[in-house]
């Protein structure tokens, strides 16, 4: 028995030993992205055993795999917070999966009107799919009188799609108070398709750049129409008649949000490749202008001078395509006339590529990547190329340009949108500044003016994510309205002033940013 002890324990003493040579190894990784390539070393001491041996736990806030967000009122309490009691000229009650709305004065003009935020992982501008959906129910034997109201800012701000007790319907689309006459204008109209009386389910479905309208899942004559960014996130239902009930209210994202979500940037091809655009028989256009003086981060007076694009660059016609009309139909006035697209897939509409005054601008894969080298002697670099005739932002009734930016990791956001530019003197610009503050600028000759898009550092008003923002610019009237991750910015909307030029691009403050997913649609 003392041998056999002796024997165990010189066998544990071996073991150990063999297990320390092996893991006293050294072994070398590489971490490779398109932000940059680093090589690691492994530790040579072994990590404790209670590290080892803990299993790795997932976040609970982790959504399973399919998972889409919704939002119900099933109106059986008043979890949600919908307006309730008598208030001015209506009763307002919620119970059993009902919520009823009746008029106190059968004299009044006053319409109801009771709304709700949604959840912020339902925004409504992000998602390129969702779908609204609520049974609006009377007892007069006659259409119910009443709708959904969404994109909800306010009791002035919203969207409506509502019946009337004929039968008719009405979608209408308020800012502020007014109602665009060219665009969901909120007259009445026949929808062509079967009104039940009583009851009828209202469905509201967005397929990227359309809304869809149905009744009963009939879509409406007029269906769809483009999509425009809506001024809140709010939900919620309208009525005039005597005695109204909304039931079985939903909102589901049928397609998955990815703006604002932290992604893993792919790693590129061993060797980095560029795309050259072909060469244009025709007269070839000016160059693409890159890495001149950008944000304007400090209030002040500026004057940069444009200069030739050392890398012989042409900007390219863009490829611009027409909606084809819905099935049924015609193409009719409001829907979009042009939309240029961008993807990034290959440099078709030469953008700047290349190092150029202390920054590197290349595509790889999808994306279009703007880096800071070391020793750069300038803030901040820019590039753009000009949009075609057929896509003229100035004579345009409206328009929308939106881009998707990435940060590098462990940097701070800066950087952004350039649109209406002619050259480095004559753009208007909207970048963020850092996780807080945005920067609205109008340079003209190149000038900034104190009292219209300044230039200056702002609180931007709306979350910034540390890693990806979506930017968008919605010309709407004579209205410029900035949003970011669909949320409109303090300060938004300013005047719209006809641009000096038509051209598009990026600009990139002291850190790397990547852009993806340009878009230019313009009614």
């Amino acid at each position: 028995m003392r041998i056999s002890g002796f024997l165990f324990i010189a066998l544990l003493i071996w073991q150990s030993g063999v297990a320390q040579n092996r893991r006293a190894k050294t072994v070398t990784y590489s971490a490779a992205s398109a932000w940059t390539n680093v090589t690691l070393q492994a530790p040579a001491r072994p990590l404790p055993p209670a590290t080892r041996s803990s299993p790795a736990r997932s976040a609970a806030t982790t959504p399973a795999e399919g998972y889409r967000p919704a939002f119900t009122g099933d109106f059986v309490t008043n979890r949600n917070g919908w307006q309730a009691g008598s208030i001015g000229n209506y009763q307002y009650q919620i119970g059993t999966g009902v919520y009823n709305v009746r008029k106190r004065n059968p004299d009044t003009k006053q319409t109801a009107f009771s709304f709700v935020p949604l959840p912020a992982q339902i925004n409504l501008n992000l998602a390129d799919y969702f779908t609204i959906k609520a049974d609006v129910v009377s007892e007069s034997g006659r259409p119910p009188v009443g709708g959904i109201t969404f994109g909800v800012s306010d009791s002035l701000t919203y969207t409506a799609f509502q019946l009337d007790h004929s039968g008719q319907v009405s979608i209408r689309r308020l800012d502020n108070g007014r109602i665009f006459s060219d665009y969901m204008p909120g007259d009445y109209f026949n929808p062509n398709v079967v009104v039940n009386n009583n009851r009828n389910q209202l469905i509201i479905r967005r397929k990227r750049d359309f809304l869809h309208f149905y009744i009963n899942e009939d879509e409406i004559r007029t269906s769809p129409y483009p999509f425009k960014m809506l001024g809140g996130n709010g939900i919620g239902f309208v009525t005039n008649g005597d005695w109204t009930s909304f039931q079985k209210l939903s909102v589901t994202l049928d397609a998955p949000v990815s703006v604002g979500t932290t992604q893993i940037i792919p790693s590129p091809a061993p060797a980095r490749v560029v795309v050259t655009p072909p060469v244009q028989a025709a007269q070839p256009k000016k160059p693409a202008v890159a890495n001149e003086q950008l944000m304007a981060v400090k209030p002040q007076k500026e004057t940069s001078t444009p200069m030739p694009d050392a890398s012989g660059a042409v900007a390219s016609t863009p490829v611009t395509t027409k909606p084809s009309a819905p099935a049924g139909g015609s193409l009719r006035a409001g829907w979009p006339s042009e939309k240029f697209t961008d993807t990034f897939t290959r440099n078709e509409h030469g953008w700047l590529t290349g190092k150029r005054k202390g920054y590197e601008f290349e595509i790889i894969n999808d994306s279009y990547y703007i880096r800071r080298l070391s020793g750069a002697a300038q803030e901040s670099g820019r590039c753009y190329i000009d949009l075609p005739a057929t896509l003229n932002l100035n004579t345009a009734q409206s328009f929308t340009i939106s881009v998707e930016m990435t940060t590098a990791p462990g940097q701070t956001p800066q950087g952004g949108l350039l649109l209406g530019v002619q050259n480095v003197d004559n753009l208007v610009q909207f970048a963020l500044a850092d996780q807080q503050q945005v920067v609205v600028r109008s340079l003209n000759a190149g000038r900034s003016q104190a009292d219209y898009m300044s230039g200056k550092r702002t609180p931007a008003g709306v979350p910034i994510n540390p890693d990806r923002n979506k930017l968008t610019v919605t010309k709407q009237a004579d209205k410029l309205f900035f949003y970011l991750n669909g949320q409109e910015i303090a300060g938004s909307p300013y005047e719209f002033k006809p641009f000096k030029g038509n051209g598009i691009g990026f600009i990139a403050g002291e850190t790397d940013i990547k852009l993806q997913n340009l878009v230019v649609q313009v009614e």
